[in-house]
């Protein structure tokens, strides 16, 4: 403890106790950073968000299901007659006709797709004729 100008103040040596306190600090900021994005890639897991979303008819390796009429991705005459536009309304609106129709997976739907997934899907959806 001591005085200037009549205040009294106590010295704090720091030592291990606020060196802990340090690091708590800059861990807990690296953590909320991370979660908020802020420091991580903002981009929307596509893998995850089509095998979740899209695999079960258009199959993990994009061939799709004949019984069930969905598309071949890998067929490059099928990506060819398909614009990126065609393929995105497709996605957001949904497509078809009969009794199997695809669902509506774009903003307002129950998925509320962003229109940044929807893009990212569309880029898969390209490569698999790569």
């Amino acid at each position: 403890m001591f005085i200037v100008n009549g205040e009294t103040y106590i010295k704090y040596s720091g030592g291990i106790v606020s060196m802990i306190f340090r690091l708590g600090i800059i861990l807990f900021g690296i953590i909320w950073l991370t979660n908020t994005n802020i420091l991580t890639d903002d981009k929307p897991d596509v893998s995850a968000l089509y095998k979740k979303n899209c695999s079960m008819c258009h199959k993990a390796d994009g061939k799709g299901l004949s019984m069930m009429k969905t598309p071949d991705f890998t067929n490059k005459k099928w990506q060819n007659k398909h614009s990126d536009e065609q393929l995105i309304k497709a996605i957001s609106k949904g497509s078809g006709t009969g009794q199997i129709k695809m669902p509506a997976f774009g903003e307002g739907s129950k998925k509320n797709f962003s229109a940044e997934q929807i893009k990212a899907l569309v880029a898969m959806i390209r490569n698999f004729a790569k």
